[in-house]
């Protein structure tokens, strides 16, 4: 019993499948198909006719129908079992007669009746069920501690920005997906993914952005010609999907010219205009229109960083280079990322341009940027919403350099505990429900197994005991 695998299903959710033994429990007769009542949009002649006449001959039918689909669904059906409670009361019966047990009662085995105490049973059969386990012991009283604690891996490096993202949310977090590599239930797809959708508009602000200066030399005061470039861009790459999803997509990336609706690529470009305008230009991607990078040491934590950044500009006349992010989703809000520090991204970016791991090595040796630095994102959800403007990093903090310094003082407190295989659950920000938005817990696909809200709810009652 303690290694069988068991379903928990409804007797006509188990009907089709094969299962070595099957116990049907609270077989009185209420459970039991009912006469078919008449239907509630039909008259009582036609409810009568769709019953072929006799509601109770189909009750019957469909029951035994139902049984025998149920009996099928074990290879021996001796061992498909029918119980109901046992009656407390002094010959009362608490339920109606089943056709599947006889009307007998009595203790132990007599009369035919066999009774069947499962939590004093000799056979501890809820150690096979850790739901039943749970139901017979209470939350309220605590697990015994285990006799050592385990022994997990530390920390792998070099660490992926993805990853370090996930682990400053969660340790939890990143354990069930870095670690263990487990993968959340896959949604009902419908329309384009996030995903694909942030693919292509990657692809076509790289090739876009990569030929305007061969293409466009007078940028930014030529616009119609940028545009006409990037609307063409933007065809080539997206007649290579097909569907009316994509369609759609078409519509929302370049707008409509007889609805005079602007596209999300015409909002980023005429933002991208009033970028160059005061002077900036992006630099030539390394590969795949991304800067990626290697070799970062995140402080004296021990842990190498690498990762892609999606874009990198220049202001010669500023002395200046600034990182960006593309974002196809809604970007984090700023606050997340220079107060509570909660998103890896840009931060690793600033550090990877400031160490040099952006750019060409000299003699086997980064050469790091001594000039000004900016971050941002780009927002491309909605026409709407585009714009290019970089983070105010003076508004917390006195400068880039103590913002950065703060921040690595922030991951490496966060990493201490994963750098000696330990993973807790400890979402940052907290939440107080599984889902809860604007906390780490909000999208998190391993809140029923990490044990957090199980513990919180525990700790919350004790409280309230030791309050009374």
């Amino acid at each position: 019993a303690e290694t069988a695998g068991s379903q928990l299903l409804t007797a006509a959710d188990a009907c089709g499948h094969a299962f070595d033994a099957v116990w049907c429990v609270g077989a009185h007769g209420d459970a039991l198909p009912r006469a078919r009542g008449a239907e509630p949009l039909l008259s009582p002649a036609e409810s009568l006719a769709l019953s072929g006449g006799d509601h109770q001959k189909r009750a019957w039918e469909e029951g035994a129908a139902l049984l025998g689909a149920l009996l099928a669904s074990c290879g021996d059906p001796s061992r498909v079992t029918f119980s109901r409670a046992k009656s407390e009361t002094d010959g009362q019966r608490p339920y109606t007669p089943s056709p599947l047990l006889e009307d007998r009662f009595g203790e132990g085995t007599e009369d035919g009746a066999e009774i069947f105490d499962v939590w004093g049973a000799e056979r501890p059969l809820w150690l096979a069920a850790p739901w039943l386990d749970g139901a017979y012991r209470g939350l309220a009283e605590p697990s015994p501690a285990p006799a050592e604690e385990p022994s997990l891996p530390p920390l792998r490096s070099p660490l992926s920005v993805t990853a370090l993202n996930s682990l400053l949310k969660c340790p939890f977090r990143y354990f069930g997906a870095w670690e263990l590599g487990l993968e959340p239930p896959p949604e009902a797809a419908q329309g384009v993914s996030p995903l694909a959708r942030g693919t292509v508009v990657h692809e076509i602000l790289a090739a876009f952005t990569a030929a305007l200066g061969g293409s466009v030399p007078e940028w930014p005061e030529r616009m119609e010609e940028a545009w006409g470039l990037l609307r063409a861009t933007a065809l080539e790459r997206l007649s290579r999907e097909s569907g009316p999803y994509w369609s759609a997509e078409a519509v929302r990336l370049l707008g409509e010219d007889e609805a005079g609706s602007k596209g999300v690529l015409r909002a980023w470009l005429e933002a991208e205009r009033e970028w160059a305008s005061d002077g900036w230009r992006t630099e030539p991607p390394a590969e795949r229109g991304e800067r990626p990078f290697r070799g970062l040491e995140l402080g004296a934590a021990g842990v190498v960083l690498e990762g892609r950044v999606d874009r990198v500009d220049r202001n010669e006349t500023r002395g200046a280079r600034a990182v960006w992010d593309y974002k196809s989703g809604s970007p984090p809000a700023p606050a997340q990322v220079l107060r509570d520090m909660t998103e890896g991204q840009i931060p690793a970016y600033l550090l990877a341009l400031r160490g040099g791991r952006l750019d060409p090595e000299v003699d086997g040796r980064p050469v790091p940027w001594t000039g000004g630095l900016e971050a941002g994102y780009i927002p491309l959800k909605k026409a709407s919403e585009v714009s290019l403007k970089p983070l105010a990093i003076s508004k917390y903090h006195a400068s880039v350099e103590a913002f950065l310094r703060a921040w690595v003082g922030h991951a490496q407190e966060r990493l201490s505990g994963p750098l000696q295989g330990r993973f807790p659950p400890d979402p940052d920000p907290p939440a107080a429900l599984p889902g809860q938005a604007g906390t780490a817990c909000e999208h998190c696909p391993f809140s029923s197994l990490c044990g957090y809200f199980d513990a919180a709810r525990a700790s919350r009652t004790g409280t309230e005991e030791d309050s009374e």
